[in-house]
């Protein structure tokens, strides 16, 4: 079933995938197979911060934040604008 808003008509052009839910069932009784893989490890002995890398980070995270913000106002937008049955 559909479960995205009335205004977006399925278009991707923009790289906004709005309404995408995955479901699936288990084939077999038993524990999940991610759950063999064992603990996470991960090295904090040395943590390396770079504040140059922190701030290309932050930066690149504010520009994708600020996109995908700004993105379903603009399919909105454009909704009331084009006429039904016309792609946006």
């Amino acid at each position: 079933t559909r479960i995205g808003p009335k205004w977006y008509r399925g278009a991707r052009r923009h790289g906004l995938v709005i309404g995408c839910c995955v479901t699936g069932i288990k084939t077999q009784s038993g524990d999940s197979p991610l759950q063999q893989l064992g603990p996470k490890a991960e090295d904090v002995s040395k943590p390396h911060v770079n504040p140059i890398f922190v701030f290309f980070r932050f930066l690149i995270g504010t520009i994708c934040a600020t996109y995908f913000f700004l993105v379903p106002i603009y399919m909105w937008i454009k909704d009331k604008i084009v006429p039904q049955g016309r792609p946006i």
